[in-house]
């Protein structure tokens, strides 16, 4: 088994942190998407700050529009948006 750093290189050119959060969002976040589509009715992404968060708001869009998206950067409580102008919604905390 090829481990994620070589396969992410392989794929990406390297393995930096932005790469890392590219392939997170197109191999991971892509794979539920696609194999759960208008199933999943809303995602939340905790830690968000360690993701690419335009594939992580679109990838979930195209597989269903409808989803409610949303992103937190990791604050624990209260739980909080993060990322108001890629959710899908209009937050009703802040």
């Amino acid at each position: 088994m090829i481990d994620w750093e070589t396969w992410v290189t392989a794929n990406y050119g390297d393995a930096s942190l932005e790469n890392y959060k590219l392939a997170y969002a197109e191999v991971v976040a892509k794979e539920f998407a696609d194999r759960y589509g208008s199933n999943i009715s809303g995602w939340w992404f905790d830690h968000s700050k360690y993701g690419n968060i335009p594939r992580l708001h679109d990838i979930p869009s195209e597989a269903h529009p409808d989803a409610t998206i949303a992103f937190n950067n990791g604050q624990k409580s209260p739980p909080r948006n993060s990322h108001y102008s890629s959710c899908s919604y209009e937050p009703a905390f802040s």
